[in-house]
């Protein structure tokens, strides 16, 4: 079984579905929760300067889908055949449009704008 540590912030954000799948599949990982401060001196060392990054027997990589993805299928839970794969990706693809929309919510100052976020 390989080892797994994933790198994120101490929140929800770009992580959370990750973390989730984790605990969905059974399987062990480093979890390191890093303080805003310290994203500066780090960022330079990931693949594409962001994070989450998940490290998998000393090699990292980045992009929360491309992690999500990887764990799915070591949970068994990508599905078993194409088109279950393609259900899996819908499923995760829909989920990037809720985050994108909670994303502009939670920046949004106009009361009246965030009333309408979520009517349609």
């Amino acid at each position: 079984m390989p080892t797994y540590k994933l790198t994120y912030f101490k929140h929800w954000g770009r992580a959370g579905f990750l973390r989730l799948l984790f605990a969905a599949g059974g399987i062990e990982y480093e979890d390191v929760r890093i303080e805003r401060e310290m994203w500066p001196e780090l960022k330079p060392k990931t693949p594409m300067g962001q994070i989450p990054t998940l490290e998998v027997d000393g090699t990292t990589i980045c992009q929360s889908k491309a992690i999500g993805r990887l764990i799915a299928k070591e949970a068994g839970l990508a599905g078993r055949t194409p088109l279950e794969e393609a259900q899996a990706d819908m499923i995760v693809d829909g989920l990037t449009d809720i985050e994108l929309k909670l994303a502009d919510f939670f920046v949004e100052k106009d009361e009246t704008i965030k009333g309408t976020f979520f009517t349609h």
